[in-house]
């Protein structure tokens, strides 16, 4: 759950940002990273992307928990590539 998220962080800040945060702006309420109510919805969109790609690249839970063929067995782990994509 957290590599997604940690993922859409790293774009944000050093894509998007370009490595710039207005801390004034924020804390704002309505100001530039207020978005919708205080809630990205492309964010959580990319998140949900990123974290059914680790799901996919897990096979211990998919297999293990879920009782299901892992789709893309990934003998490196599920964490780089759910970041990797999700850019």
């Amino acid at each position: 759950m957290f590599c997604p998220l940690f993922g859409i962080v790293l774009v944000d800040y050093f894509l998007i940002r370009r490595g710039v945060i207005d801390l004034e702006d924020l804390y704002k309420r309505e100001g530039k990273y207020w978005f919708s109510k205080g809630i990205n919805p492309l964010a959580i969109i990319a998140w949900a992307i990123g974290f059914g790609i680790y799901l996919g690249f897990s096979p211990m839970l998919m297999e293990k928990v879920l009782q299901v063929k892992a789709a893309f067995p990934w003998p490196l782990g599920s964490s780089l590539p759910s970041m990797i994509l999700q850019v």
